[in-house]
């Protein structure tokens, strides 16, 4: 058991590298939502918008 504990953190040791590089793309992951974020938000304010200017476009046809 402790030997296989050992081995784990040997690996560990060895995959230091390998863990850098994951946050690395992670951080540039998070990065790429924040902006997907942004973009999402003004897309759906855009939406908003249209669905206003559609409902009082109708109302102006139906009455």
């Amino acid at each position: 058991m402790a030997l296989k504990k050992q081995t784990e953190t040997e690996k560990y040791k060895h995959s230091n590298v390998d863990i850098g590089s994951s946050v690395d793309c992670c951080s540039l992951f998070g990065v790429w939502c924040a902006l997907f974020g942004v973009w999402y938000a003004l897309f759906g304010v855009w939406c908003a918008l249209f669905g206003v200017w559609c409902a009082l476009f109708v109302e102006e046809i139906l009455y």
